[in-house]
């Protein structure tokens, strides 16, 4: 009883550590700005964030319980005695101990049946699934724990009571110890094995290891948790079994399982604390695991504006592509001058120096410019997982007017509108090489001054024409276009949003609703929406710019004015 007491006060300890550490942790986490949480992402808070983390808690719950449950052998030790008529202290650790049994092994049931998901099946489990089959789990424990003492006491004999070195289920209801308890519990065992023979086989034929694009490197540590639980389970289930069966085994062989089974919480934390550095999911690096191998290998390509590119003079999307360098396999500067990349590119070598640059001249105001760099990116080896449209021109002083064979458009919205109109078209490949991309269309408030006009040129400029009208026009173009990209590229796995930065107190901050338009994965779900200050605000923009069949005449117009069709 001893060694089952100091089990439990060991695990009680490290669990209730363990988890206040990570609320302190994520609470601390949170209360910085966006672009400091962007910064500041570890490899730790993007575990504790995601779906496995979740799960994770979710086992250590049951092992806290257990673990206290156990630990009321104290109690008993500190009296010299067990109970032999009924006794609250031993009802509560009996309910405790079947309660945390049971628990435990649904959880290492759920743990185990979302790697098989994402490996086998190749489907990622959302969060609100996640969430559902966790309070199933429970709503069923509290059942299986409740339905022996309320239904089943008969004979005056109560349900819990001393079962030999602790509180629980008394010997005078054997069949109810394997119909409530260890049928369960080995029911766990098989499926899970089960699983991971699938999971074995799977990642066989497909010649990868478990931190393969499959699953990540997290899923290589939480393979480890229902292992573990059918490893620290079997030796007291088989005491237990050997005993309805009608073998007698040692107290001490009983009291020595149940150490092993009570520690189950401490080896949970020591495995999460010695493999933290190496779990990582549901955010930046979440795109990497589509269509690669390499835990790092995504692609950004990402314009900016012609003007303040360099990061002291406030280019937000050389600051989106300062944080995200750090850990993409390729960002792709593309701008109209040469001299500002490279300043750009400097600036990002200074903080990261490994980083995977390449430079893309692009004007966006030279139809003939835009194919060239198109032409470029699709000789590309690599895949572009995230497009971010992020130049623009504002305010020319006149009507100013680029020109096509019989055609006059409106500079404002041939630079911000059809220029990246035309290359995310020509590039779209490079974009559908990855079975899940995304494109990000940096829009403006300004967009609520002017809806899609029948003649975004103001019939030539003669037709009251205002160079900030225009250029909010432009805009309402480059949401619509995004609304009208989901549409239409949905069956190829691309994504597209528009955002408006949102209130600007430093370039950070605007470049925080970039990473989140571009990688966020909680979004998915929600293609063509419209993103202010890092979140879905559709109610923010007006009705015009995210209307389906606008975007579908500014598709089709366009479409007119380049001279060229579009899928």
């Amino acid at each position: 009883m001893i060694a089952v007491a100091v089990a439990a006060t060991i695990s009680v300890f490290c669990v209730l550590a363990l988890v206040i550490y990570s609320i302190e942790f994520l609470i601390s986490h949170s209360r910085l700005s966006p672009i400091e949480r962007i910064n500041a992402e570890s490899r730790a808070s993007l575990f504790l964030k995601s779906n496995y983390g979740l799960l994770f808690f979710n086992l250590l719950a049951g092992d806290l319980m257990q673990g206290l449950g156990f630990m009321i052998n104290i109690y008993w030790l500190s009296r010299n005695s067990y109970p032999s008529t009924p006794h609250e202290a031993c009802t509560v650790q009996a309910v405790f101990i079947e309660l945390g049994d049971v628990a435990s092994a649904f959880s290492s049931l759920l743990i185990g049946m979302h790697v098989f998901t994402v490996i086998v099946i190749g489907y990622k489990p959302t969060r609100n699934v996640c969430l559902a089959f966790m309070v199933l789990e429970w709503a069923v424990v509290i059942v299986l724990a409740s339905i022996g003492p309320t239904h089943l006491t008969k004979n005056g004999h109560p349900f819990y009571g001393w079962a030999g070195g602790w509180c629980w289920i008394t010997p005078q209801y054997q069949s109810m110890r394997l119909w409530l308890h260890y049928f369960w519990v080995f029911l766990v065992a098989g499926v899970n094995l089960v699983a991971y023979s699938a999971i074995a086989v799977k990642l066989v034929r497909t010649g990868k290891k478990a931190g393969g694009s499959a699953g990540g490197s997290v899923t290589r540590v939480m393979l480890a948790y229902p292992l573990l639980y059918i490893a620290s389970i079997l030796p007291l289930a088989t005491y237990r079994a050997a005993a309805m069966a009608g073998h007698t085994w040692s107290i001490h062989i009983l009291l020595a399982c149940g150490t092993i089974f009570t520690l189950s919480g401490f080896f949970n934390s020591m495995i999460y604390t010695f493999t933290r550095s190496l779990v990582s999911s549901d955010t930046v690096r979440v795109i990497s695991r589509r269509g690669s191998s390499d835990p790092n290998h995504f692609s950004v390509l990402g314009t900016m504006n012609a003007n303040g590119v360099r990061l002291s003079q406030g280019g937000v999307g050389a600051e989106a592509s300062r944080v995200i360098a750090k850990y993409a396999a390729l960002v792709v500067l593309a701008g109209r001058s040469l001299d500002k990349l490279q300043e750009t590119e400097t600036v990002i070598r200074e903080e990261t120096p490994d980083a995977s640059l390449r430079l893309l001249v692009v004007d966006f105001a030279s139809f003939d410019s835009v194919r060239a760099a198109a032409a470029e990116v699709n000789a590309y080896v690599e895949p572009i997982h995230v497009l971010v449209n992020n130049a623009a021109v504002l305010g020319t002083p006149t009507s100013t007017f680029m020109t096509l064979p019989g055609t006059f458009i409106e500079f404002q919205f041939g630079t911000n509108h059809l220029g990246p109109f035309l290359f995310t078209n020509l590039i779209k490949p490079r974009l559908i090489a990855s079975p899940c991309s995304r494109i990000v269309n940096v829009a403006s408030l300004g967009h609520e001054s002017c809806p899609l006009l029948a003649d975004p040129s103001f019939n030539g400029g003669k037709d009251g024409y205002v160079s900030f009208k225009a250029y909010a026009q432009s805009k309402t173009a480059t949401m619509l276009s995004a609304v009208a990209l989901a549409e239409r590229w949905k069956q190829d796995g691309v994504t597209a949003f528009s955002l408006h930065p949102g209130v600007l107190k430093s370039l950070g901050q605007g470049a925080a609703t970039h990473i989140v338009a571009a990688f966020d994965p909680s979004i998915a779900d929600q293609s063509g929406s419209y993103l202010f200050d890092c979140a879905v605000h559709n109610e923010r923009a007006k009705g015009y710019a995210l209307d389906k069949a606008e975007a579908e005449r500014l598709w089709k117009l366009s479409e007119e004015l380049l001279g060229q069709k579009f899928d």
